[in-house]
């Protein structure tokens, strides 16, 4: 026609059928019997599908349309021009057709396309001139947008955009697409989709998550850019039951729960996101379910709790929290966070609860280290078991309570040996590192521990903890400080100078502060605690309940008044009294019970080291001997022919009980005397 074409009743098709003219309209429903359709109008075709339009071959208008209802085809759609939603709309090509749009599609109504396995394209933009109320892609082999997208869901009742199971190699990527009011979540993936990327988006004020992607596979290679997600009354992005994704470049501010959320996930990575403000966690990992898991995730080059400018943007709670294998849950293993900054949370930096093989940090001064300051308890917080964790090249600074709290935590390791681009360089805490409880297996090594306010380490009935090799200077009261029962604790090789004192037991039994054995067979280098100049003493023992605590090989010089000290009713073994010294011989005496086996550790200050008035301490361990207690005492009789010592030298010893050959406890120094 030269004018418009009107079909006000039912239409049916006997053939392929091509209609021309200016305008057209379709308003009583079309039966195409599979055959082929093409509009060719100048102006807006209306098709509205609530009077069913459907069994149509091939769909093809070359000019504009305005739509509703549901338009159904056998073959392909194809509307090349302008599109406009004058109602809810739903397109489905009867499982292998193409939808494409090759103009803009606009108005505030719900549009839902089933490709099939087809394609659905949108060349030009979707609601630019009057935002979609939702949009859903129920199935496709391949999704592309190249331009952008907005949803305004306010009146909807579903999400802002929802990926169906069957939707793989999604494409919807524009900067400047906007998701606001959706009612639910504003993008969600309802299962598995393949080699998809979604990015771009502004989130705004979703009723659900911002993001949600449901159970599936996500084929490795899927992403989620270039997101700002704010306002959602749950998560910024949730992940549940995904396999192979990741979240990158993205920021989650300000959401009602957490920023970024995964749950019984596998090979899910969180990687250069900004998170902060969110009410609960920055980052949740976690299986809810008792017989799920959750594996291979990793948090990276992420600013938690700030951002790239510095801000302060607190998390409600804990920057990062894995928590696995607590009542109700399942199985957390292999996870991996480095080179983040995390900053500024309420509670934690980081805590791992019973979750495995966590790997927190690598390489200080290279991209892996996480950068962990001013949260208001603990920097890292580990709890329970958590086998084959390790912890290393990471700086905690300025933490309100402490740097590192340990909670039982078994199994781990914190540092690097004597690397010192692997250790945790942990500073400006009330307590530098705060650890309790069962430590079976866990070893602090090679750390710097330093210029904390109270202690460099709190112990608090903390046993089967080793320190070994670490560096713990310039902190305020204490280097260490341990209360309580400290059964099988070892402290071995750190250097521990420059506090008030250097080692303080108030009650805390069962340690050992140096070897373990105290013999010439035990390699000393590793295992030679250096306390010195402290500002008070080096060892203080406190408290009748300080039992069973040995002090063998060590280097105990410099301190300002004693190197080892016992009050409150805190009782040794007698110190051995010696009473003559050559370059050759010491000899003395030690009291005891009838017996009773000594181990008599010797050792020596150098005559300048001595002469600055200091009480008789231990520069150097030079040797032992083994003595039985015969009536009430034992003669003691060494020979230093061959320790180079030389007059003027200082020559100190202790007394350590052995039981049945185990060191079980030790005295305080003797009287200090000059060699001649």
């Amino acid at each position: 026609t030269t004018g418009f074409q009107n079909y006000g009743g039912a239409v049916t098709l006997s053939g392929a059928t091509i209609l021309q003219g200016t305008s057209g309209t379709f308003g009583g429903g079309l039966d195409g019997q599979t055959n082929n359709l093409q509009l060719e109008f100048s102006s807006e075709t209306e098709i509205d599908g609530s009077e069913v339009f459907s069994n149509i071959g091939d769909l093809n208008s070359t000019g504009p349309v305005r739509l509703s209802g549901a338009i159904s085809t056998t073959g392909f759609q194809n509307y090349g021009n302008t599109t406009t939603l004058f109602g809810d709309t739903a397109l489905n090509t009867g499982g292998s057709g193409n939808v494409s749009f090759g103009n803009t599609v606009d108005g505030s109504h719900d549009l839902a396309i089933e490709a099939g396995s087809g394609r659905i394209d949108f060349f030009g933009a979707l609601g630019a001139s009057a935002p979609l109320q939702s949009l859903n892609l129920a199935s496709a082999s391949a999704v592309q947008a190249n331009s952008t997208l907005a949803i305004d869901g306010t009146g909807g009742s579903g999400p802002g955009v929802r990926v169906g199971p069957n939707v793989d190699n999604l494409n919807i990527a524009q900067p400047g697409s906007t998701i606001s009011n959706a009612s639910q979540d504003g993008i969600l993936f309802a299962g598995g989709s393949a080699n998809s990327t979604v990015g771009g988006f502004t989130i705004t004020n979703s009723g659900g998550s911002g993001v949600s992607i449901l159970s599936g596979f996500y084929g490795g290679t899927s992403a989620f850019t270039n997101l700002m997600v704010t306002g959602s009354a749950v998560d910024g992005f949730a992940a549940t039951g995904a396999f192979g994704f990741q979240v990158t470049n993205s920021e989650f501010t300000t959401n009602g729960r957490h920023g970024i959320h995964f749950d019984r996930t596998y090979s899910s990575h969180a990687q250069n996101n900004t998170i902060g403000n969110n009410a609960l966690y920055g980052v949740l990992v976690v299986s809810s379910s008792s017989n799920g898991t959750t594996g291979n995730a990793t948090v990276k080059g992420s600013f938690i709790g700030t951002n790239a400018s510095g801000d302060v943007m607190p998390n409600g709670r804990s920057g990062i929290w894995v928590l696995g294998n607590a009542e109700g849950h399942g199985t957390v293993d292999t996870v991996s966070i480095t080179g983040n900054t995390i900053a500024n949370n309420a509670v934690h930096g980081i805590e791992v609860w019973s979750a495995t093989n966590v790997t927190i940090g690598g390489t200080r001064g290279e991209s892996t280290e996480n950068i962990i300051t001013n949260n208001t308890q603990y920097g890292i917080a580990f709890t329970d078991d958590v086998s084959g964790s390790i912890v290393q090249g990471n700086t905690l600074a300025g933490n309100t309570q402490a740097g590192l709290y340990l909670n039982s935590a078994q199994n781990l390791t914190v540092g690097q040996g004597v690397d010192g681009n692997g250790s945790l360089d942990i500073s400006s805490s009330e307590f530098g590192v705060v650890a309790g409880g069962t430590l079976t297996d866990t070893q602090l090594s090679g750390n710097n521990i330093h210029d904390n306010m109270k202690a460099g380490i709190q112990l608090l009935a903390g046993a089967g903890l080793s320190l070994f090799r670490n560096t713990i200077q310039d902190n305020g009261d204490y280097g260490l400080l341990a209360v309580g029962q400290s059964t099988g604790t070892k402290v071995l090789g750190n250097t521990i100078k420059k506090q008030d004192a250097g080692i303080w037991l108030a009650g805390a039994s069962g340690m050992s502060l140096g070897s373990t054995r105290g013999d010439e067979n035990e390699e000393s280098e590793g295992v030679t605690n250096k306390v010195k100049e402290n500002n008070w003493v080096g060892i203080v023992i406190q408290g009748a309940e300080s039992t069973n605590n040995t002090i063998l090989s060590n280097a105990i010089s410099s301190n300002i008044y004693y190197g080892i000290q016992f009050v409150d009713g805190a009782t040794g073994v007698a110190m051995p009294s010696l009473t003559s010294a050559t370059t050759d011989r010491i000899t003395g005496t030690v009291t005891g019970n009838t017996g009773d086996v000594y181990r008599i550790q010797y050792f020596k200050t150098s005559s300048e080291s001595a002469a600055n008035g200091l009480y008789a301490q231990g520069d150097t361990y030079i040797g032992y001997q083994d003595v039985t207690i015969g009536g009430s005492s034992a003669t003691l009789d060494f020979d230093l022919s061959a320790k180079g010592i030389i007059a003027g030298d200082v020559i100190t010893a202790t007394a350590t009980l052995l039981s049945s050959g185990t060191p079980s406890q030790s005295s305080s120094f003797s009287n200090g005397i000059r060699v001649t």
